[in-house]
Formats: structure tokens, C-alpha cells, sequence
């Protein structure tokens, strides 16, 4: 495996509004763009979502989140959990706050996790796209059974990692 070796400062290499999807392109090594998508008319937390996280790739402050990129498997499917967590320490290093990490079960994916900031869900399991919707959309595709969310700051965050490190 090549070394990781993050670009210092990211571009947005597209920027598109389809109306019903808004999508940010950012450039992550000379391999890998990274789109940031918010899709099916996410409200206003998913809007602010991703403009805090277009903002924080193009300044470099996404060091964990592209590093769990780039190690991810080149089949276009990344591991939610792993993904999560590290977009979930940027976050918490760059002082986001109102942020949870979520831990849920689904027919579909099993045990399945990801993050939500007020009503938006933010989605990493694919390899080189965070997709934010609303929370209700999200569990409905993700058919989530059952979840469990923990806020980013304090203790919630580690109590999470507990639980996914105990499945393992």
C-alpha cells in the first residue's frame, strides 16, 4: 500500500445544484476526489452541514476522514464505522458542536453507523462520498431498526467506540 499523503489544502473541483441534489467535489490526494452531496432537499442542518464539511476539506481539516479514505479497499465501499469515526475526531478537533455519532442496526447493512447534526444525516459508507439527507430519509433507506446516538463531545464519543469495538 502507497503512503498517505494529504494534499495540504483541498479545491472544490465542481460545484452543481440539481435542483434536488447540491454537490461539492473536493480534491483529496492526485487520486481520490471525495464528493460531498446533499441530496433530496436536506433543510437548512443538512445545508450547514455540508458547508462546514466542504469548508473544513478545502482548508485540509478533514486529516482523519481523508486517512480513512485512502486506506479504504479501491472497490468504491468504505467501512461506516471507521469512516465515522474519523470524520466524527474532525469534527470534535475543529469544534464542531450538536453533533452525534450514531450506531444502528439494519437488514441491509447489518450494523450500520453514521452522524447527524440536527435533523441531517451524514452518511460515509461509501468510500469517497458523504451523503446527507435528513434523518428520516436516511433511516427509511437504511431501513434502521434500532439506534443508539451519542454526541460527539463529552463521553458520548467514547462510549460509542466501546460499543463498536465490543462487536468485534
Amino acid at each position: 500500500m502507497k503512503p498517505f499523503v494529504p494534499l495540504s489544502k483541498s479545491s472544490a473541483t465542481q460545484y452543481v445544484d440539481l435542483g434536488h441534489t447540491v454537490t461539492v467535489v473536493l480534491k483529496v490526494t492526485d487520486d481520490i476526489n471525495l464528493t460531498v452531496a446533499a441530496c433530496d432537499r436536506p433543510g437548512p442542518d443538512g445545508m450547514r452541514a455540508q458547508a462546514l464539511l466542504a469548508s473544513m476539506g478545502q482548508e485540509g481539516r478533514l486529516p482523519c476522514y481523508y486517512a480513512s479514505v485512502v486506506r479504504s479497499p479501491d472497490d468504491g465501499i468504505g467501512n461506516c464505522h471507521v469512516h465515522s469515526v474519523a470524520l466524527g475526531a474532525d469534527l470534535v478537533a475543529g469544534g464542531a458542536k450538536r453533533w452525534r455519532i450514531c450506531l444502528g442496526t439494519s437488514p441491509l447493512m447489518g450494523r450500520h453507523s453514521w452522524l447527524e447534526h440536527g435533523d441531517a444525516a451524514i452518511d460515509v459508507t461509501p468510500r469517497d462520498k458523504i451523503l446527507i439527507s435528513t434523518v428520516e430519509l436516511h433511516v427509511k433507506i437504511m431501513q434502521v431498526q434500532f439506534a443508539r446516538r451519542f454526541p460527539l463531545d463529552g463521553n458520548g464519543f467514547m462510549t460509542y467506540a466501546k460499543l463498536v469495538s465490543k462487536a468485534k
